[in-house]
């Protein structure tokens, strides 16, 4: 009892910081997924439960996309899909840098569940058209 008496304000600011962290963590969005090697591409490719973007031009998507992908330009990403926030949403491109900045944009966005999957060319399956 002495304990708390001669500690109250340390026990009243530990007792605060941890209410402020627990509301914190609440809603908390993931780290963006990187999964740009043949296992983890063919992984989602191979889960139905997740939506497949390819964020390159529409000339390169006619001329071959992993099947299932839509194509949806990076630059206007977050006004071009409509998707719940915990859907999983995994993204690709020619080398990897334009997947890489639309799988930030879905992220800074609140989407939780994000996978980078890098360069078409992990992918080795049949490319649809």
């Amino acid at each position: 009892m002495e304990f708390l008496e001669k500690h109250r304000f340390m026990i009243v600011i530990f007792v605060f910081i941890v209410l402020v962290l627990a509301v914190s963590s609440k809603g908390e969005v993931n780290d963006i997924v990187n999964s740009g090697n043949e296992t983890s591409v063919s992984k989602l490719v191979n889960d139905k439960n997740v939506v497949i973007i390819d964020v390159r031009g529409y000339d390169d998507y006619k001329m071959g996309h992993i099947p299932n992908a839509i194509n949806v330009s990076y630059n206007g990403i977050i006004d071009n899909i409509d998707y719940n926030k915990n859907t999983k949403i995994a993204v690709y491109c020619n080398n990897g840098s334009l997947s890489h900045v639309a799988a930030q944009q879905l992220h800074d966005a609140g989407y939780k569940n994000v996978y980078d999957m890098g360069s078409i060319k992990n992918y080795k399956g049949k490319l649809s058209k």
